[in-house]
């Protein structure tokens, strides 16, 4: 082939047009020796790790039970609040048992709505596992489990053609 880059492409493109493939792929090979290789200066490697550790390590995640400790430490602070504000804002001491009382109250409130969390949770894992058994009792029929098998056999098929297929050939040298 000629060392002209125009007459390279075009020598490549009237093969690949007039359907000489092996032809096409060779020039197109040739084209591409013409490429000049890109590299990242030597300092580059420095430059990222130096940036790396200028940055010092991520923040570390905030603990699994953030979420709830936010709201009970709301709830406390508030349950505290109104009991300074009963205690200072009239002169009569409500009794201890109107305060322990609302906080109890307060904590069975949290406790109920955790539990109804956690049997929606529970229900929702009883609808997988039902949906689970009936794909299982479907499964193990003879006509679907050759189905299976036969779909098993054909992706099996379909991965190691498109793998010959998509396996570059080796340039000659």
């Amino acid at each position: 082939m000629s060392s002209e880059p125009l007459e390279q492409i075009r020598c490549w493109l009237a093969a690949e047009q007039s359907g000489r493939a092996d032809e096409a792929d060779r020039a197109f090979r040739q084209v591409f020796r013409l490429v000049p290789r890109a590299e990242p200066p030597a300092s580059f490697g420095g430059r990222v790790l130096a940036a790396v550790w200028s940055a010092g390590p991520p923040a570390s995640p905030r603990p699994a039970g953030w979420f709830v400790l936010r709201p009970v430490v709301a709830a406390s602070l508030l349950l505290s609040g109104l009991a300074m504000l009963s205690v200072l804002g009239s002169p009569p001491v409500p009794p201890v048992g109107t305060i322990v009382g609302t906080g109890v109250a307060a904590f069975a409130a949290v406790t109920a709505c955790t539990n109804r969390a956690a049997e929606a949770g529970l229900a929702v894992w009883r609808l997988f596992g039902d949906i689970g058994l009936a794909a299982r009792a479907v499964a193990s029929t003879p006509p679907v489990s050759v189905a299976i098998g036969l779909n098993a056999a054909l992706a099996l098929l379909s991965f190691l053609g498109l793998r010959r297929v998509l396996t570059p050939l080796e340039e000659p040298r």
